[in-house]
């Protein structure tokens, strides 16, 4: 995991962002909506990539919201596809897996309590206005260990190696 100092995010804008797309769209059936996609749709990407035969999660490049939202700027100066909002419940995870290519994470609501484990090793990414690249091409998986908070975190593909 590899803190990206170039640009700071405004999460207090974001929030309201996500806010105003929560409330039109909702979270869909896997918590997560989808801020890229091939047909403008939020709920298209969700879910493993799998779930959409025939194709690529470089065919989610269409951006979902206005071209002037914080977020649209987080996905442009990380040169992101197929970025989605991710909501992970209290006492939740995702399987353990790997992934095609590297991931740019941007955490909108943490607790200190919730975790990325790459290669058996937890890492807490803090929300602090600032991306972080994590190289999901190894094992890892994320988890709430919570009892009552909601994380939600802004995750976007990238091609874009960081050593």
């Amino acid at each position: 995991m590899i803190k990206l100092n170039k640009i700071y995010y405004n999460i207090k804008k974001i929030r309201e962002e996500l806010s105003q797309l929560i409330e039109e769209h909702g979270w869909g059936n896997r918590n997560q909506l989808s801020l890229q996609s091939p047909d403008g749709n939020f709920q298209t990407g969700d879910g493993k990539i799998e779930y959409h035969p025939g194709m690529s999660e470089t065919d989610f490049t269409h951006l979902n919201i206005p071209i002037d939202w914080e977020i649209s700027k987080f996905i442009k100066n990380n040169n992101l596809y197929r970025t989605r909002i991710m909501k992970l419940r209290p006492k939740e995870c995702y399987s353990y897996h790997w992934d095609r290519t590297p991931r740019v994470h941007l955490a909108i609501d943490t607790h200190e309590h919730c975790f990325i484990s790459i290669d058996d090793k937890l890492k807490h990414i803090p929300s602090d206005g600032y991306a972080y690249w994590i190289d999901t091409r190894k094992n890892h998986t994320a988890m709430n260990c919570t009892l009552d908070f909601e994380r939600t975190h802004i995750v976007g593909c990238t091609t874009h190696v960081v050593e």
